[in-house]
């Protein structure tokens, strides 16, 4: 009876030795499961000689125009961000400034991913693809324009072939992203103020440390830029306007009160800002007084100071 039990035992563990064996080769052979994709048949582009075409100078002024009145704009509210600034307590930064004051009516959109091109971006015959797709996609919208965000060097690409191919993309507007446009007007104000004294000025208020100063300047560091240049720029700017207001006979209680109403009564971004009189007449004798210390009026060092805030 022992010996039938060891046998019938040794048979079973060879039986399930065996099975297991056979499950992990099966487990071996069998395909893993990946998504595969239909390749996307593009167009070969051949780039062509450029030609030298200028603008009409109906079309520059009217661009022009239209961005003069959104920057009329832009610069008040501006101003009343540095005016909050030195009369207000827990006043936020410029986004949250702007956030404040503005109702944004923009309507709900749908948002939508485009197929997947699994080549170089930076390949001629992608662009081409991407410009042709954005296209497509505003005839099937019924637009007649439409806006194509590109990083730097693949903007530079699609624009040479907008301007070749014209007038098939004339439609599109290629816009730079937001993070390059930024990094390049920090490297520009970096290139402004170095050397004039305001570095020293944010090291010893240990606003920059002073292992940083290479980076803030070259703008190498994106967060440390977005946070210091609009709290140096803000804090010229109101030393500037404190200059104005003791030296005008303006009343301190009315403008302190039609400035807070501005807070109560956001408008939509396409509009322009409610003020009152008062605050009219500040802003008017404030940008007499700006253009005064910009001729060096006020002295050599307050021109320099504003020139670097503005």
């Amino acid at each position: 009876m022992i010996t039938m039990s060891l046998a019938a035992t040794s048979h079973s563990a060879e039986q399930t030795s065996s099975d297991d064996s056979n499950i992990s080769t099966e487990s071996r052979s069998r395909k893993r499961r990946k998504f595969e994709q239909t390749p996307r048949v593009m167009k070969h582009y051949y780039k062509r000689k450029a030609t030298l075409s200028l603008l009409s100078s109906d079309v520059v002024l009217e661009t022009v125009g239209n961005c003069n009145i959104s920057r009329e704009r832009a610069i008040i509210r501006d101003m009343l961000w540095v005016f909050s600034l030195l009369h207000f307590d827990k006043v936020p930064m410029w986004v949250g400034y702007n956030s404040s004051v503005i109702v944004d009516c923009s309507e709900v959109q749908n948002i939508d991913y485009m197929p997947p091109i699994n080549s170089s971006p930076t390949s001629y015959n992608v662009v081409y693809e991407t410009l042709a797709m954005s296209k497509e996609v505003a005839d099937q919208c019924h637009q007649e324009q439409i806006i194509v965000t590109y990083d730097l060097a693949i903007a530079k690409m699609a624009m040479q072939i907008q301007s070749l191919e014209s007038p098939k993309f004339d439609g599109l507007f290629i816009n730079l992203g937001g993070f390059h446009m930024q990094l390049a007007f920090f490297k520009a104000v970096g290139k402004f103020i170095d050397g004039c004294g305001i570095v020293d000025i944010l090291t010893e208020s240990e606003v920059l440390a002073a292992g940083s100063v290479n980076g803030f300047i070259e703008s190498k560091h994106f967060n440390r830029c977005k946070r210091i240049h609009p709290i140096f720029a803000g804090a010229l700017q109101m030393s500037h306007f404190d200059l104005f207001m003791s030296e005008s006979a303006f009343s301190q209680d009315s403008f302190i009160s039609d400035l807070k109403v501005v807070f109560d009564l956001p408008v939509p971004s396409h509009e322009s800002l409610i003020l009152s009189p008062v605050l009219e007449e500040v802003i008017r004798k404030y940008k007499d007084f700006c253009s005064l210390t910009l001729t060096g009026y006020h002295g050599k060092r307050r021109n320099s100071i504003y020139s670097t805030s503005n």
